[in-house]
């Protein structure tokens, strides 16, 4: 009786700590495929911005479940910055909302390359290019096999005349590591065109 009681209670305890964590990760994964979705069919740029909210408030759903999952705080921030194309005119408290959750990404693990590249995103939107490209480099330095990363970095780099060749090796090196980077792709045509 008393190894039943106790795997009741082992499972019990297990469940209750667990649930959550399992809860907020499937949560996640959920909104960061509608989030793919949004960015790969623009509907950031369209008048139907529900679904954007819906996203956002997936993701704040699995923070409250699980405070401590960076890559819950990574996409909060980046469906934060689509908010941008809802009212450009608010970029700047948009931008602070986003470099807000992509910090507690970071605080969360100090070491991950995407977190601070979406800390980086988010400062640029704000306009605070300083900090984007402290945080963009460090990103690369932290993630150098991360196409993302080198993608992010060759975009902020792509807004700078004198960085153009800069920028397009850059999103060679994210082509490199990712052939099938769709954002790499797009950002090399444009700058191959100018």
């Amino acid at each position: 009786i008393a190894y039943v009681v106790g795997g009741c209670l082992l499972a019990w305890g297990f469940y209750h700590i667990s649930a959550p964590r399992i809860q907020a990760q499937a949560i996640e994964l959920h909104a960061r495929q509608r989030f793919d979705q949004v960015v790969q069919q623009r509907l950031h740029f369209s008048f139907n911005t529900a679904f954007v909210d819906e996203v956002i408030e997936q993701y704040q759903a699995a923070a409250r479940l699980d405070p401590a999952n960076a890559d819950v705080w990574i996409g909060l921030s980046a469906a934060q910055c689509q908010l941008y194309f809802r009212d450009p005119m608010q970029a700047e408290q948009i931008a602070a909302q986003a470099s807000e959750s992509a910090r507690r990404a970071i605080a969360l693990s100090e070491g991950y390359g995407m977190a601070w590249a979406q800390l980086g995103v988010a400062q640029a939107l704000g306009g605070d290019w300083s900090a984007a490209e402290l945080a963009l480099s460090k990103a690369v330095a932290l993630a150098p096999n991360n196409s993302n990363a080198h993608y992010y970095w060759a975009a902020y780099q792509s807004h700078f005349d004198d960085r153009r060749s800069a920028a397009l090796a850059s999103v060679r090196r994210a082509l490199e590591i990712n052939p099938s980077n769709a954002a790499a792709r797009r950002l090399q045509q444009k700058l191959s065109m100018l």
